[in-house]
């Protein structure tokens, strides 16, 4: 925009002035044109969609809901499944675990006989002691009888 002056003699008259407006208006003319052209370029969006087209839009986008239910509902059963093979996991490594320490136990028990004959000649002493006991007993008791016949 130009800055007028007014020199002190001169004076300005209205054809004067319409000069120097006039081209500032072309440019502004000039840049709103434009303007308007850069937005008749870019894409809009209609405002009105045929019903047609907007129930296509709406059979696509229910469809996309229903594969994103589905995927939903396989990540969670994939995650119960995952959840119960743990389980099965465990359960199959604790039973494992179990036959295991039996076979190591029937494994001594059977492979040592050593062990079970040992107790078999503990028990034998036992029997042994009880017998001899027992005679003692009867010789004891014989004996009694003797002193009681005699005295």
């Amino acid at each position: 925009m130009v800055i007028l002056k007014k020199k002190k003699e001169e004076t300005i008259n209205a054809e004067q002035i319409k000069q120097i407006i006039e081209p500032e208006k072309e440019d502004v003319k000039q840049e709103y044109e434009e303007s308007e052209q850069i937005r008749v370029e870019e894409p809009s969006v209609p405002l009105f969609v045929k019903l047609d087209k907007y129930k296509d839009i709406l059979d696509i986008t229910n469809d996309i809901k229903s594969v994103l239910f589905f995927a939903k509902n396989t990540l969670a059963v994939q995650r119960q499944i995952e959840i119960l093979v743990n389980e099965n996991r465990k359960l199959l490594e604790d039973s494992i675990n179990k036959l295991e320490e039996k076979i190591m136990f029937l494994d001594r028990e059977l492979t040592k006989p050593g062990v079970y004959e040992s107790k078999k000649t503990e028990q034998q002493p036992e029997k042994e002691i009880d017998n001899v006991l027992d005679e003692l007993r009867k010789q004891i008791e014989s004996l009694k009888s003797d002193l009681k016949s005699i005295a």
